[in-house]
């Protein structure tokens, strides 16, 4: 995911009504601020769409949740103002470099951000640590 899609998918969560949102089984309703959205039904007082009880829990956390997660997203990159907000030992990182995100290496001998093993890179802007490669053997390959 890309800054563009994620400032996308921001923009729909600040658009959607505001949490907190319930959901309201007697009725087959959602519930949130200044909005009720309900489930069609077919006439018979069954729901033409069914919708499992993890699906509806999902769907009223998500206005919650979503931005949550991009808050989370957000904090984790690290602003790099001066040498106090580059890394403190040599690693690969993800960088945000010529408004690309890419996979640099920090060498803390000359305290530089690497692209490959010769090519210095000026302009980084942002940088956060790599995550954790997955658990060997864990899936079908």
């Amino acid at each position: 995911m890309n800054m563009e899609e994620r400032a996308a998918i921001r923009e729909r969560c600040e658009a959607a009504t505001p949490g907190p949102w319930n959901w309201d089984d007697s009725y087959e309703y959602i519930i949130g601020k200044g909005a009720l959205v309900s489930v069609p039904t077919c006439g018979c007082g069954c729901s033409s769409l069914e919708i499992s009880d993890a699906d509806m829990d999902f769907i009223v956390h998500a206005r919650h949740d979503i931005p949550a997660l991009l808050d989370a997203l957000d904090d984790a990159w690290i602003a790099i103002s001066g040498p106090q907000d580059l890394p403190a030992s040599e690693c690969r990182v993800l960088a945000l470099w010529n408004d690309e995100v890419e996979v640099l290496k920090f060498n803390v001998e000359n305290k530089k951000f690497q692209h490959r093993e010769y090519m210095f890179c000026i302009g980084v802007t942002h940088w956060m640590p790599l995550p954790e490669p997955p658990k060997q053997g864990g899936g079908d390959a």
